[in-house]
């Protein structure tokens, strides 16, 4: 054997290695990505209304497991949402209290599908009789350090990862 066919043998092995363990990420991830989502609702996200609907329903794609937690708001940003609740399989129904305003209506919701992530969401629908709402003030959302630094995260655990990586095969060259 020459010197050059030991060298080529080792990189043909690590290269297979990346190759299956690359395989193996992907085949994982794929179905993690498939979460529970909302299929419809009652009434209809973007849809306009003459009067405020009594309840709101929203339908998943998979079941809902446990406890669900919705929040209906008015235009004005009270909450509409009466606590009174029920999850039915795939669908969960919230009776709402009349706000008396004309103008978009906010229904929020967290809920875990049986693959135990949560998802949350929302939608809004319009009502075009009542009264004008006073401005709603929103929220200011403070953004989380992983949020204002994902960049420069991801990048550094990119480097000490390549930078391991490297030590170990520099490593491994010098023991052969």
């Amino acid at each position: 054997m020459s010197a050059r066919t030991l060298l080529v043998r080792p990189a043909t092995g690590a290269a297979a290695l990346v190759a299956a363990v690359l395989a193996i990420v992907v085949a994982l991830v794929q179905p993690a990505q498939a979460h529970t989502g909302l299929v419809s609702s009652d009434p209809g996200a973007d849809s306009t209304l003459a009067e405020e609907p009594g309840e709101v329903s929203l339908t998943f794609s998979e079941e809902v497991q446990g406890s669900a937690f919705v929040v209906a708001k008015a235009p004005d940003g009270s909450r509409v949402d009466t606590g009174a609740q029920s999850v039915d399989d795939k669908t969960i129904r919230m009776q709402l209290a009349s706000a008396g305003f004309a103008g978009t209506y906010l229904v929020s919701y967290r809920v875990v599908g049986p693959d135990g992530h949560p998802v949350e969401g929302s939608i809004e629908y319009d009502v075009t009789n009542g009264r004008t709402a006073p401005e709603a003030q929103s929220p200011v959302v403070a953004e989380s350090f992983v949020q204002r630094h994902r960049g420069p995260l991801v990048a550094g655990s990119v480097g000490v990862l390549a930078v391991l990586t490297l030590a170990l095969w520099s490593r491994k060259r010098a023991d052969d």
